[in-house]
């Protein structure tokens, strides 16, 4: 997934190049009329760049935030509870959320990066995760269901056991309150609950 993501922004930057650079290298052989079509694919550039209404939503986000975990890796009736922060920014120029997250878990200290995008091109909601305990990018998709506030976004993290299959949930209670909540999903599609953290802004 990580190979097809790359390539995909290479054939990106590859586009801009020849529809901007590239183009004009060449514009004094340009047959009458080409010139609209190359203010087109400009244009359209241009429009595929600017941050959309689901960027707007990812503002409400930016802040400082308490985070109390709980994690059930061990003993799914006697979760291990902890705290930790988390600092949510918008980066790019209000294209991309990110996360920096830290807490105590199983003794140790955890630290994570996150960015969320919203793919205008492809109309859905993608994000990457890196942590300190492990050496893999986690990559996932999602859907946000406005009606209740809900979104949902599946991936697949590496392991030494092999790739988990993952499904996580954020819910939000309101503007200053929203629950995580991750599932480890088997071959049967049988959802385990792994950890749960109620975000709570901090003032």
């Amino acid at each position: 997934m990580l190979t097809r993501a790359i390539k995909l922004t290479t054939g990106v930057v590859v586009m801009v190049v020849v529809a901007t650079g590239g183009a004009r290298a060449g514009e004094k052989e340009k047959p009458a009329g080409q010139g609209a079509g190359q203010a087109a694919i400009e244009k359209m550039m241009e429009e595929f760049a600017k941050p959309a209404a689901q960027h707007e939503e990812f503002k409400e986000l930016v802040g400082q935030w308490k985070a109390d975990v709980k994690s059930f890796w061990e003993n799914p009736k006697k979760p291990e509870l902890s705290t930790g922060t988390s600092t949510m920014k918008m980066i790019l120029g209000g294209r991309y959320l990110q996360q920096q997250f830290r807490c105590q878990m199983g003794g140790k200290t955890y630290e994570g990066l996150g960015i969320s995008a919203y793919e205008k091109a492809q109309k859905k909601y993608v994000s990457i995760w890196i942590d300190n305990m492990g050496t893999g990018i986690m990559l996932t998709e999602g859907k946000y269901d406005k009606a209740t506030d809900t979104f949902t976004e599946t991936g697949e993290s590496s392991s030494p056991m092999g790739p988990m299959k993952l499904k996580m949930v954020t819910k939000s209670v309101n503007k200053d309150q929203f629950v995580f909540t991750m599932y480890v999903v088997t071959a049967d599609g049988t959802e385990s609950k792994s950890m749960e953290i109620t975000y709570t802004r901090k003032k």
